[in-house]
């Protein structure tokens, strides 16, 4: 994925995990079915989970965040070859082991949430809402979404 911190070559590396995580549900949603450009609910299982971490500590890589042009590139650099921001995101996780991750804009829609190890270990054990995406009500949501973005249902 674009802001995996592992160092090369593929190994097993213990404190180099990623988690990703959208802000909105049709963030969710584009990024999780942009493959086929298509939600299934049914193939896979998928759910539905929104989950509250502790206060997490993020540098923001959108261009609201101004991280980028005060460190020399343009707010673009974040959608660069995935092998240049998976560069970046093993440095970042080697210099300040402090951070929990980044805070990145979606290749396809609002913001996205990238939790390396440290903040992936403030996610709590039980999530906030998990629900089976072919219920009724998160499936006429998806439908909704689907809609929206030009995707299949």
């Amino acid at each position: 994925m674009r802001w995996d911190p592992h160092l090369p070559p593929p190994s097993e590396q213990p404190g180099r995990g990623v988690l990703y995580a959208a802000d909105t549900l049709a963030g969710a949603a584009a990024e999780a079915w942009q493959a086929a450009r298509r939600i299934d609910v049914r193939t896979g299982d998928p759910a539905v989970v929104r989950f509250t971490p502790k206060p997490l500590r993020l540098l923001d890589l959108t261009a609201a965040g101004r991280f980028l042009i005060r460190n020399g590139t343009a707010a673009s650099a974040v959608m660069g070859s995935r092998r240049e921001c998976r560069r970046w995101a093993a440095g970042m996780v080697t210099a300040r082991p402090d951070l929990d991750g980044l805070v990145t804009p979606s290749t396809l829609t609002g913001t996205n949430v990238v939790l390396f190890a440290a903040g992936a270990a403030k996610v709590p054990r039980e999530p906030g809402l998990i629900h089976r995406a072919d219920d009724p009500t998160v499936h006429a949501l998806l439908r909704r979404i689907a809609e929206e973005i030009g995707y299949g249902s």
